[in-house]
């Protein structure tokens, strides 16, 4: 369950950018659930964090309100507030106004924008159609014949055995070529919206395959 991938990503790039956010929203006067040094996080940042992150109200409802999650609800926001300890001791050591701290953190912000763009768009874009069996066996063929190479000759498994692991295999790399597609689309897209004008002797060169 995704809830699970969650209570990771604490000490990563756990929506440093939602944080930011709340401080420009509408004065929130729910229950602060913890309070690090001053810096709060209250019932309503600690629910949208969830909702958002997991990405399923079922699992983040279940993960907010079920007595039988309460420890791993709790271990998230122990996480959040370990960030919020982290983020702390960094600027008390001026680490907010170092240039390769502040380079990784627009970087990594970026890179989750970029993600969060993707799956927007892959979520926009229409489903693949389903596979053939004329699709399929030439993949089954190829399997069958580099196990009677490597000597496997008994008990070979017949198509209609092995259909269903097929599919899922051809549908796993038809998903990984669009996601390609759409992610150099993207960037192209974006490039060509918010252009970039290097000085002269700067601008690279355009490299195969570079989106």
């Amino acid at each position: 369950m995704k809830f699970k991938a969650v209570l990771g990503l604490g000490m990563g790039s756990l929506l440093i950018a939602g944080f930011a956010g709340c401080k420009h929203a509408a004065k929130d006067t729910s229950l602060v659930l913890v309070d690090v040094a001053g810096d709060k996080i209250t019932k309503n940042q600690f629910e949208t964090i969830v909702k958002a992150v997991i990405g399923d109200d079922k699992q983040a409802g279940d993960l907010l309100a079920n007595d039988t999650m309460k420890e791993q609800r709790n271990q998230l926001l122990d996480a959040l507030a370990l960030q919020k300890i982290i983020l702390q001791a960094a600027k008390t050591e001026g680490l907010d106004k170092d240039t390769k701290t502040q380079f990784l953190q627009e970087q990594g912000i970026a890179q989750l924008y970029l993600r969060t763009l993707m799956e927007r768009r892959l979520k926009k874009a229409a489903p693949g159609p389903e596979p053939t069996d004329a699709d399929l066996k030439p993949i089954y063929d190829q399997g069958i014949a580099q196990q009677k190479a490597a000597g496997n000759t008994k008990n070979l498994p017949t198509f209609d055995q092995v259909k269903p692991q097929l599919i899922a295999g051809w549908k796993q790399n038809k998903q990984q070529e669009r996601s390609e597609t759409e992610l150099k689309a993207l960037i192209a897209e974006m490039r060509q919206k918010y252009p970039s004008t290097f000085a002269e002797g700067y601008k690279p060169t355009p490299q195969p395959g570079q989106p």
